[in-house]
Order: structure tokens, then sequence, then C-alpha cells
């Protein structure tokens, strides 16, 4: 079946066609007039093509809280109103269920994430419902990473899982037990490229600290970090097993990734933005957590809420 996979940033919107087998880069619009003109035009030649948005951006957050437990509708209830308290001036939040706390049986802990700027998701969404495109869902790429994880990690270990994607940047994402607790994202400006490795052994440091302040992780305990990667950056991020004690770094080529999941399209060095449109372009009806707001499952038969 025939889709769009648009994948959202905070600077640009790249629009992905999958048909049925491989991927194919549309382009990227820029998020300013020009560009979002140059989407109108885009879109008037899609028709009724189902479409499934893809976000990556700074202003998303996430962050874990307990509740009381409960059960069925109960349940349902209770997280709606939790995350629409912890999330008011936005349509796009989600909650996922992580267990007991450990501190209380009578609470359950929660992984509530929202859109902090909505205007900006809204730009784009507007203009897709304006020309009657029907909006499957739309997917935060940190939650859709925990699929990715289970086919090239230990799933076993609690990691921190990074890749660099080309319009959004360096995406650090924290997993316990296979479910997400944390993530972060750093735009990464041109200048890295003199010290790649320094600036993720930095940034990976920013959120060892943050996970410290959060109680998610002992100040003197090893931090198993996975990253995808690959080409020339291998190489300078391998040195940096070297001058660190509390974190082990396990570096995978994007290449061994595009074998592993099967995919096909462009080909990137060391750029993941392919690989996360592939996931769900192919595995979107098994699930995916989808944010409210926008999306119109009964439009694309299979898509959830």
């Amino acid at each position: 079946m025939s889709s769009q996979i648009f994948f959202l940033t905070s600077n640009c919107l790249t629009a992905w066609q999958y048909d049925g087998r491989a991927l194919t880069n549309m382009g990227c619009f820029v998020a300013a007039e020009a560009g979002l003109a140059e989407f109108e035009i885009y879109l008037q030649q899609l028709g009724q093509t189902p479409v499934l948005v893809l976000t990556d951006m700074v202003e998303e957050d996430f962050r874990v809280d307990s509740v009381a437990h409960a059960h069925g509708g109960d349940r349902a209830a209770l997280l709606e109103r939790h995350v629409s308290k912890v999330y008011r001036g936005t349509e796009y939040r989600y909650a996922q269920m992580l267990g007991r706390d450990p501190h209380s049986r009578r609470k359950d802990e929660v992984l509530f994430s929202g859109l902090l700027n909505p205007e900006f998701a809204d730009m784009w969404l507007d203009a897709m419902h304006h020309h009657k495109l029907p909006v499957a869902g739309i997917y935060s790429l940190p939650l859709l990473t925990a699929d990715l994880i289970k086919r090239v990690c230990d799933k076993r270990k609690d990691v921190l899982f990074v890749t660099h994607n080309s319009t959004s940047g360096l995406r650090q994402s924290f997993f316990v037990g296979g479910k997400l607790r944390f993530s972060r994202l750093t735009p990464v400006s041109e200048h890295v490229a003199d010290d790649y490795a320094g600036f993720v052994r930095a940034e990976i440091g920013k959120t060892k600290r943050y996970l410290a302040n959060l109680h998610l992780l002992g100040r003197d305990v090893i931090l198993d970090v996975c990253m995808l990667s690959g080409g020339s950056h291998i190489d300078s991020l391998e040195r940096l097993r070297e001058s660190e004690t509390l974190t082990h770094y396990e570096f995978i080529r994007v290449s061994d990734v595009v074998r592993k999941i099967g995919y096909r399209g462009p080909q990137e060095e060391y750029q993941c933005d392919g690989l996360f449109a592939f996931l769900l372009a192919k595995s979107h009806l098994a699930a995916f957590p989808v944010w409210t707001g926008h999306a119109e499952p009964d439009r694309f038969p299979g898509a959830t809420h």
C-alpha cells in the first residue's frame, strides 16, 4: 500500500514516499512561508494518499509521573485527565504505562509526552487537512525507537540509544527494561564536524547528569550507550572508549542495521532519518504510540490511538 511519511523537525518537513516496498525521498520543505507554499503545491499532487507524520523536535517533552493504580476504563480516564493537565496547551500528547511504582503498590509509573510548541506542527498539519489528506497518526520518533532497539541492541540492558538525524540533530533516548524513560534532542551545527567525537561525548555527559538528577542512573554507575553511526565518524567515535571509565560504548554501523531490518531506500553513512521513516511505513499497523490531535484513524484502516 502506497503512503506518504512526513518527517517533521523544527527546521523543515521532509517528504518520503513508500510504495509498499521501498522509500523515496521526495524533498525537504523549509519551515518558512516559501517552504509552506512549496509544500501546498506538493500536496495538490497526492490525492487521497494516506499520510503518517513522524516528529523529532526539540520541543518534545518527556516525563515520568506516578498515578493511582487503576484498571480498564478508569485507568484510561485517569491517564487522559493527567496528560491533559500536564500538557494543557497542546493536543499532541501521549501517556504510556511503565509498570507499578517501585515505592508504592497503589500507584503506577507512567511516561507522559507532549509537544510544547503545537503551533509549528499545526502549520503543516493544517495544510494537509486543507487538501483533505487522510492523516493516520502523528508519531514521536523517541517513542518509535523502542522497536528499533529490539532489533539492534541487548534489550535486557538499560541503555542510552543515540542516533544522528540529518534535519533534527543528535537524539538521545534512555530506556529501562525496553521502555522509554527520558529523551533529549540537540541540534548539530556545521562546526561540530571539526570535533564530532568531542561533541558527542559532551552531549552524552550532559545526559548522564540529567539522568542522575532524575535518579534514573547512579553517579558511579556505568552507562551503556548504543549509538548508530558509520563512515569516518565511527573511527573518531571509537576513541571515546579510551577516555571513559563510567560509560560503555557500543557503535553499530547504519549499514548493518539497513541489512537487519530489510531497509530499501536512500542510504546514509551515519544519519538515520530513512531508517525511522521506513520502520514507520512498514510497521505502523503494529500500533506504535501515536499522539492525539489532527489524526483521523477512521480514514486509514489499521491506524490506532
